[in-house]
């Protein structure tokens, strides 16, 4: 019974341990794991095929071999407008569709070397934010952006102390024709003075308190735009974890609740900023 145990607890460290053509085993298994669960209608995961998955699109690792970087950030998400007959249609060239749907694996945050995770603008289908994101205590990088979410805000990220991007936005401004107003003198035009911008939600996150940004004392760049922050916002200091961020450089709510962007002592353009960690 004793050798037994001993072989199992070994064959499990080879399996997760065992580097194969430069990628190990266990982590490769627990891509394909996450892959096996969605779907890929433009087949952006094609290259995720043999051995080696420091070689698949969207994966990087480390010198050692170990997974560093997931970026599935869907690269031409499909974008909107609402048009002057309170229509949502399409404003996009793109007539694919290049967003991965389906549910997250929880094999993926196995990936306990992970310090960039990017899964914007992909569709997981209304699911909860994953809790064994908590495992991912290496991560500097984590944007869910856009990826139809639903679920509270709470202690999902508190474990993520190196965190210094965070995005959880669930909603965009698009442009709102619904407004606008058609002359009947001759010639016709039309007038776009009324022309407003409206929020479209990708998916719906909460938040009752800001409480759980306590512990992210790195945390330099953060958005939550589209974030039901109605409820924390009825505390008087509902926004003290965001001011004691001493490194926040900038933070962007903004939601049909309310609109503010704070910028602390040194203000970086979102792209720039955003930038410094692809």
């Amino acid at each position: 019974m004793w050798l037994k145990k001993e072989f199992l607890i070994f064959a499990t460290l080879f399996y997760c341990f065992w580097l194969v053509d430069g990628c190990y085993e266990g982590e490769r298994a627990a891509l394909m794991s996450f892959k096996s669960l969605l779907t890929d209608p433009s087949n952006r995961l094609y290259s995720w095929k043999g051995e080696n998955c420091c070689s698949w699109k969207g994966i990087k690792c480390s010198s050692s071999g170990h997974v560093v970087v997931v970026n599935l950030r869907n690269p031409h998400p499909i974008e909107v407008k609402i048009n002057i007959n309170k229509e949502v249609v399409s404003n996009s060239k793109n007539t694919s569709d290049f967003a991965l749907r389906g549910t997250i694996s929880p094999l993926l945050f196995k990936l306990d070397r992970i310090q960039h995770l990017d899964l914007s603008y992909n569709n997981f289908m209304f699911s909860k934010l994953p809790a064994e994101i908590s495992n991912l205590t290496k991560l500097t990088y984590l944007n869910l952006s856009n990826a139809m979410f639903q679920d509270s805000i709470a202690m999902q990220f508190t474990n993520l102390t190196s965190l210094r991007s965070l995005d959880l936005s669930c909603a965009n401004l698009v442009p709102d024709y619904s407004s606008v107003s058609v002359s009947l003198t001759f010639p016709l035009k039309l007038d776009f003075s009324s022309s407003l911008l409206s929020f479209i939600s990708y998916g719906y996150l909460s938040s009752p308190n800001l409480r759980w940004l306590e512990g992210l004392q790195r945390l330099r760049y953060l958005v939550l735009t589209g974030v039901d922050l109605s409820k924390a916002s009825e505390s008087v200091h509902w926004a003290k974890p965001i001011s004691y961020r001493r490194r926040l450089n900038q933070f962007i709510g903004l939601n049909q609740y309310q609109a503010f962007q704070i910028s602390c002592h040194f203000v970086c353009p979102t792209a720039t900023f955003q930038e410094e960690f692809r």
